[in-house]
């Protein structure tokens, strides 16, 4: 049976629907290639706008936003494009119809895109504003960490400076009381006192001036009031508080004189002040007392003497002090006897003996123990010394020959050889010799 065909339809589109020819099939370039070719590029062009921005760099909402919609746009209507030449066998019956499917898919994926890119957008400014708050919140922070920074420094500097103040006020009080203790120092120099009022305060005010002001000179200084106030004392016959003060003193003088044994003045000093506490002690009647004090004196000024031997003033110092040791304690010895001495913690042994005129004398001190090296040395009615020996008599013993011009009384020490002189294996300084005192031929 033939099919039915209605009258009002064209016997040309019948044929048309029933076997189109060949210029009726869908173009291969135009629904294949080319869409296949636009998405490419599309696709191309999106990458590289990606490597672009992958630096980690935020998308520059503008021009980047038209960019990024207008190739996903063609990217779009290529594939809408595409499909339609996919699903329809035919082509659009017109060019306007054509134009229309292009053209809504461009449309819808530039507003899907478009869409997408605002709303990166908000975000992208909601995120900025949290940023910027936080950074505006980290930046207060730090401004007022950094004020109360400044405010803490302030309050410590103003602290710092009314305590420097308060310092500076506190040590010009000290230099005006330091300069009063140091007028009254300076002026028992210069008068040394003459009562014991004075010499206290004197001594008040060097002690006070001692505390304020360590100096070197200090020490020096309080010894010489110590001194001062002692002779006062003993002239004053409180002989215990003087003979206090005095080992005071010989505290001082003695750490002096060991700490600069090159100093002669310190070294001078202790003898100094050994001689004031032999005088105390003979005050007291303590005769042993003040042999041992003046003896320590002489063995004190005799190494003196032995390290500065050129010194005028060392050689006076150790006349007084032999003069002093002399006169506590002695013997008396004729002209033709002869003497069994004892050298004890002394060192030394005195014998007074009396010359005649225009005589000549010969005194001998023999050592009986060996290690003793006897010295001996002649001194005159002033305690000069007018004549010395070590080994006149053939080693060790010592020998003086003296041819007196004037007659009286004379001193004669025995002792031993200093050091600087005593050769090795005779060093002692303690044990027995022989005194011998007789006329000799002229």
């Amino acid at each position: 049976m033939r099919p039915q065909i209605p009258e009002s339809t064209n016997l040309l589109t019948v044929e048309r629907q029933v076997q189109p020819d060949a210029k009726t099939r869908p173009s291969l370039f135009l629904y294949r290639v080319l869409p296949v070719a636009v998405c490419v590029l599309a696709i191309a062009g999106l990458g590289v706008f990606a490597f672009i921005n992958l630096g980690g760099e935020d998308f520059h909402f503008y021009w980047d936003a038209v960019i990024v919609a207008l190739l996903c746009g063609v990217l779009g209507g290529s594939a809408v494009w595409l499909v339609h030449g996919a699903l329809h066998t035919a082509e659009p019956t017109t060019t306007v119809q054509l134009v229309h499917e292009v053209g809504m898919g461009f449309i819808v994926s530039c507003v899907t895109i478009l869409a997408i890119e605002i709303t990166l957008h908000v975000h992208h400014s909601r995120e900025l504003k949290k940023t910027n708050q936080e950074h505006t919140n980290a930046i207060d922070q730090t401004n007022k960490k950094y004020t109360e920074a400044i405010d803490k420094a302030n309050k410590e500097h103003t602290g710092a400076i009314d305590r420097a103040n308060g310092d500076h006020i506190a040590a010009i009080n000290k230099q005006v009381e330091i300069g009063r203790a140091l007028r009254l120092v300076l002026d028992d120099f210069a008068h040394p006192p003459k009562t014991l009022e004075d010499a206290k305060i004197g001594l008040d005010a060097t002690v006070e001036l001692e505390n304020k002001l360590p100096h070197q000179q200090l020490p020096r200084w309080k010894t010489m009031q110590l001194d001062h106030y002692g002779r006062l004392l003993l002239k004053a016959g409180q002989y215990k508080e003087a003979e206090e003060k005095f080992k005071e003193a010989l505290c001082i003088d003695e750490k002096l004189a060991d700490g600069d044994l090159n100093n002669l003045r310190f070294q001078l000093n202790v003898v100094v002040t050994f001689g004031r506490l032999a005088e105390v002690m003979q005050k007291q009647n303590k005769t042993d007392d003040a042999v041992a004090w003046q003896a320590k004196a002489v063995k004190r000024v005799t190494n003196v003497q032995n390290r500065f031997p050129k010194e005028e003033e060392v050689r006076r110092k150790a006349v007084f002090a032999r003069r002093a040791l002399g006169k506590l304690r002695h013997k008396e010895i004729n002209v033709g006897e002869t003497a069994e001495v004892v050298l004890d913690e002394a060192e030394r042994a005195y014998y007074k003996v009396k010359f005649a005129a225009e005589n000549k004398y010969r005194i001998e001190l023999l050592a009986k123990v060996k290690g003793l090296d006897p010295y001996l040395f002649l001194l005159d009615a002033a305690w000069e010394v007018v004549a010395a020996d070590d080994d006149g008599g053939g080693f060790p013993n010592a020998r003086i020959e003296y041819f007196a011009r004037r007659g009286g009384e004379y001193w004669i020490e025995a002792t031993t050889a200093p050091e600087s002189v005593s050769v090795e294996g005779y060093r002692e300084k303690q044990g027995k010799v022989t005194l011998k005192v007789e006329k000799a031929d002229k």
